[in-house]
């Protein structure tokens, strides 16, 4: 039999994608993604996803999603960095990560 984390391991980028926005969505979350981004810049991030949090705190994230076992590119790393310099919210979810993701979302995550 297959363990859950296989199971993560082999779940294509498109489904992860779509657990996320729908997660995002149904806690009243506006999601924007690029569908088809020929001849834009690489690198940038998946998901930029903006709204109020469970405290009602206005939160803009930028998310980059990955398979359990995806690589983050250089240039998805560049642009990660640069948009957390700009003191903004820049994550890396992967399937593993999906209940860290939604106390993000819910902004029930530890303090810093």
């Amino acid at each position: 039999m297959i363990s859950v984390e296989e199971l993560r391991a082999r779940q294509p980028e498109a489904d992860w994608l779509g657990i996320v926005v729908e997660a995002a969505e149904a806690l009243g979350y506006r999601v924007y993604h690029t569908t088809f981004s020929l001849g834009s810049g690489a690198g940038y991030p998946d998901l930029t996803i903006v709204g109020r949090d469970g405290r009602g705190r206005a939160r803009c994230l930028f998310v980059e999603l990955k398979t359990q076992r995806g690589t983050v590119t250089p240039a998805q790393r560049d642009w990660l960095a640069w948009i957390a310099d700009c003191g903004q919210e820049a994550y890396v979810w992967r399937p593993s990560d999906f209940e860290a993701a939604l106390a993000i979302l819910r902004g029930e995550e530890e303090e810093a």
